[in-house]
């Protein structure tokens, strides 16, 4: 028996051994493995941590798909655009962007208004409505020149603008204006239902007419302006010019003198073969006159008689008497005129004034005086100078008259 027994246990002791052999061995191993993975781990977070360059900066990691500076993917508004993308071919999304406006609030709620920079005061054919009374030009076409029509929808407060296709569905009818004429009214229609309310635009009817008479130029630059203010009635046709078919021109009372080249002038606008009907009445600024400094290159003066010219010889050397007296002379024994070309108007003295009865009365010298400047002998005779002064507008003038020694 006890060799049956050892022999077990030897048996048994061969089995078990390599079983431990290999269990120690395991054990040996074990920890090795660990250490390879613990460095697979390390190596792996260093390949994916950046190395900075030998000037300490770390260079830009290589982008992957999300990446927004790379190449985009759908999403990405920097690259290819895809089905959202606003940048590239619309879809039909842009069919939502394009406005469109109710029939019916056209129809209730539509406003129109001139464009400031239309001109529509002086080239809106206001004339042709009003006088010839006519309104069939007037349609949607040729009103869109000088307005906008705009519609504020319900719960907007984004105006809406009518595009050139919105224009095609509205007609314009019964064009005319209120009683006083600074009102344009019409009805309209919109793609073929009438509406209920009229449109209306305010309108300035004297800024109309007054735009319709423009100033001629090359006649005012020729006439001096102190004249012409005083002779009105008689130069406001010839310095406004305007259609004398369809206007006539009268000017109120006197011209008003704002300096030696402006006259403002108070004008009434007629409406002609319409029983001279008033259309407007206006104040007009005319500038652009010839300056009165300009009067010295032709205004003369030429004795009238031989007293003058014995009194110079009688008290040539008694100057402070000649002060005294040469004025009084100068408006008694003295001519005066003003040439240019072969023209020669005369002037003609009062206390109030110098200036021509007739021809150039566009000349006009208010309150004119003299004064005595000097007298110089010569050889032949004595030349006296004498001072024209006078204003309103200020104007003096120095007169040079030879006296000879004898004769006349």
């Amino acid at each position: 028996m006890k060799r049956i027994s050892l022999l077990v246990g030897c048996v048994v002791c061969l089995a078990v051994i390599p079983m431990l052999w290999s269990c120690g061995k395991s054990a040996v191993d074990r920890p090795q493995e660990k250490e390879t993975v613990v460095e697979k781990k390390e190596k792996t977070e260093k390949e994916s941590t950046p190395q900075k360059d030998e000037q300490g900066q770390t260079p830009p990691a290589n982008s992957s798909a999300d990446d927004k500076g790379g190449n985009a993917g759908a999403d990405d508004k920097g690259g290819n655009a895809g089905a959202n993308d606003k940048g590239g071919n619309a879809g039909a999304d842009d069919k939502k962007d394009h406005k469109v406006i109710e029939q019916h609030e056209v129809i209730t709620r539509l406003v129109v208004r001139w464009k400031a920079d239309s001109g529509y005061q002086t080239k809106f054919d206001y004339y042709r409505l009003v006088q010839l009374k006519e309104n069939q030009f007037i349609t949607t076409k040729y009103l869109s020149q000088f307005v906008t029509f705009t519609v504020l929808p319900v719960g907007s407060d984004t105006e809406y603008v009518l595009d050139a296709k919105d224009l095609e569905k509205l007609v314009i009818t019964d064009v005319h204006t209120n009683q006083e004429g600074n009102n344009i009214l019409f009805s309209f229609a919109y793609n073929g239902q009438k509406a209920s309310k009229k449109l209306s635009l305010a309108f300035d009817k004297t800024k109309y007419y007054t735009g319709q008479i423009t100033q001629n130029r090359e006649a005012i630059r020729t006439l001096y302006a102190a004249g012409v203010a005083r002779n009105s009635q008689i130069f406001i046709n010839s310095i406004l010019s305007y259609d004398d078919s369809r206007y006539a021109v009268l000017s109120e009372g006197d011209g008003t003198l704002q300096s030696d080249d402006e006259v403002s002038f108070s004008i009434s606008i007629l409406s002609k073969g319409d029983g001279d009907m008033v259309l407007a009445t206006a104040n007009v600024l005319v500038k652009g006159f010839k300056p009165i400094k300009e009067l010295s290159k032709e205004l003369h003066a030429e004795v009238a008689n031989t007293d003058f010219n014995e009194f110079i010889r009688k008290h040539a050397q008694h100057k402070e008497y000649l002060r005294t007296a040469i004025p009084k002379k100068m408006t008694e024994q003295v001519k005066y005129y003003v040439k240019s070309g072969n023209e020669r108007v005369e002037l003609f003295y009062s206390s109030s004034s110098l200036a021509p009865a007739q021809g150039r009365l566009d000349i006009f010298l208010s309150e004119p005086r003299f004064i005595y400047k000097s007298i110089e002998e010569k050889s032949n005779g004595y030349d006296v100078v004498v001072t024209l002064g006078a204003g309103e507008p200020f104007f003096t003038h120095d007169f040079h008259i030879h006296v000879p020694k004898s004769g006349k």
